[in-house]
């Protein structure tokens, strides 16, 4: 373009060429380099038969198992830069669709990009270490389904260009991954069932608050109020944490009525179930507590093994009917 655009329609490639049309020139050059390019495919693979046959002449039964081997296996060629699979056996083309010989070139999967450097960091350390590797990956095929391998590589010997030949096993552990998660979940469920619940014990004695955490220290993470208000500003901090609240009704700044009027009224706080113990034994506040949402009412003095067992009672109802209405819903929105 530059050349019509001052006139010119004939270039001279050095001294001595004679003048041709820039279209020709330009074709005589987009074939020099072609040619070169193949000239230089030809020199890598004449390098990689003399490394192929220089470790198949030492031991020809390595080549014969190497071919029949029913597991996926490649000959690996690296240099912390690259690698390059020289020959795989038929195990591999048949499981990811490539074979570097060029008889075969469908790649059926691929190696999402979260894998590489690990992939390359184990290459890297047998190479360095000069000990058998592993590394596990994740491979996704056409479909989109997952599949879980791990390879194993054994350093062979180093080549004069600071490469180095390897051999590289691979052996699909899917079923092992997924057994392995299975298990995380069961962990994770059963580290979940035993860490803490908390318990907020509300008031304004310190004795009944020491008392009553010395008796629940073991099953719950205690957080204490000396009254109501001070409970509103805990359940804002650790609302998610606390599975059940101790409630005394007299108590200054803030009673128990109006700490629960404000505590039933908020949506995050309303499901917790509240266990009162009070001095106040008369019938009609028990009664109008329970219809405040109270779950359990007792009065002091208490055996502290029934208020144990009382708390526990409330506590395994309450996770029983918060699974019936899970129950529910799924079953609603199932529907």
């Amino acid at each position: 373009n530059f050349l019509e655009s001052i006139g010119c329609e004939y270039a001279q490639g050095f001294y001595y060429a004679r003048p041709m049309p820039w279209q020709e020139y330009e074709k005589m050059l987009r074939n020099s380099e072609e040619e070169q390019r193949l000239k230089r495919e030809l020199k890598e693979k004449e390098e990689i038969s003399e490394i192929i046959n220089e470790i198949w002449k030492v031991n020809p039964k390595l080549e014969s198992i190497f071919h029949t081997l029913s597991k996926p296996v490649a000959l690996c060629w690296y240099d912390e830069k690259n690698v390059k699979f020289l020959r795989v056996n038929p195990e591999f083309t048949e499981c990811f669709g490539y074979d570097p010989t060029g008889t075969t070139d469908r790649e059926t999967s691929y190696v999402p990009d979260k894998y590489i450097s690990s992939i390359r960091s184990t290459f890297k350390e047998c190479c360095t270490t000069y000990k058998t590797t592993f590394c596990d990956y994740m491979r996704v095929g056409g479909d989109g389904e997952s599949m879980w391998y791990q390879i194993r590589l054994q350093y062979i010997h180093s080549l004069d260009n600071n490469a180095s030949v390897l051999m590289a096993y691979f052996e699909n552990i899917n079923d092992e991954k997924l057994l392995e998660s299975e298990v995380n979940h069961y962990k994770s469920y059963e580290q979940e069932k035993r860490k803490k619940a908390a318990m907020l014990i509300v008031d304004d004695s310190n004795v009944t608050r020491y008392f009553n955490k010395e008796l629940f220290k073991e099953r719950f993470e205690i957080y204490e109020a000396e009254n109501g208000e001070a409970a509103l500003k805990v359940l804002e901090k650790h609302s998610m944490e606390i599975a059940v609240i101790l409630l005394d009704m007299n108590m200054p700044v803030m009673n128990g009525q109006e700490f629960l009027k404000i505590k039933n009224t908020s949506p995050d706080f309303a499901d917790i179930p509240v266990v009162v113990i009070s001095a106040e034994d008369r019938q009609e506040l028990q009664i109008d507590m329970l219809k405040n949402g109270v779950n359990d009412y007792i009065t002091k003095p208490f055996v502290p093994e029934i208020l144990e067992r009382r708390v526990f009672n409330v506590l395994e109802y309450s996770s029983r009917f918060k699974s019936i209405l899970r129950e529910y819903r799924e079953s609603c929105e199932a529907s």
